[in-house]
């Protein structure tokens, strides 16, 4: 099994596994709830929405399944040119999923109808850029990304540009992670050289 996502009230744990599948589970008891397929042969993020009332799964060629994690019924399937799905982000009111690739590239749609909304890429950072961390602020205005040795910070709010708001911590060592504060003013960024700034 791969990728466990806690719901958020904690409740259920699920997980992807090698048969292009994801489980949920009662995360107290460890009784098996649900057992759903998808169509991709791999699934590499799992995640609850905000509300916890669907599960959604990213994979290869770019495919992202949403189902209900009460019923198990496929709500809606989510589609992009991208390569294989290893983030998927929602903001805290569940209305635009992120769907991030190894390459850096960013997919969001509209949760309500699976309308694609804009598509994105860490930019001015060479060849060979990966995508190691990204994370939503909490009001969803903001998303940050870390890619190679650099982070950006992007208006996820402002679906019409690809404007960068941010470059950051440019030699301070290889990204290891982003993260906001709740009130979303504040952005930690950390390197595999120690600095957390």
């Amino acid at each position: 099994m791969h990728f466990p996502a806690f719901s958020p009230d904690g409740l259920k744990l699920a997980a992807a596994n090698r048969e292009g599948g994801v489980t949920i589970w009662d995360a107290n008891s460890g009784q098996e709830l649900l057992a759903l397929a998808g169509d991709s042969p791999v699934f590499s993020a799992v995640t609850f929405s905000a509300d916890g009332t669907q599960l959604l799964a990213g994979g290869q060629e770019g495919i992202i399944h949403a189902w209900d994690a009460q019923s198990g019924e496929r709500l809606r399937d989510f589609r992009s040119d991208q390569d294989t799905i290893i983030e998927l982000l929602l903001t805290a009111n569940d209305e635009i999923l992120s769907g991030f690739d190894q390459e850096g590239v960013s997919v969001l749609w509209d949760m309500a109808t699976g309308a694609r909304l804009r598509r994105t890429q860490c930019q001015n950072f060479g060849h060979n850029l990966k995508l190691i961390d990204a994370e939503v602020s909490e009001d969803g205005r903001l998303t940050a990304v870390a890619c190679n040795d650099a982070y950006v910070v992007q208006p996820q709010d402002r679906l019409d540009t690809d404007t960068i708001l941010h470059t950051l911590a440019k030699g301070l060592g290889a990204a290891t992670g982003v993260a906001f504060n709740p009130e979303g003013t504040i952005l930690a960024t950390s390197t595999d050289e120690g600095a957390v700034t």
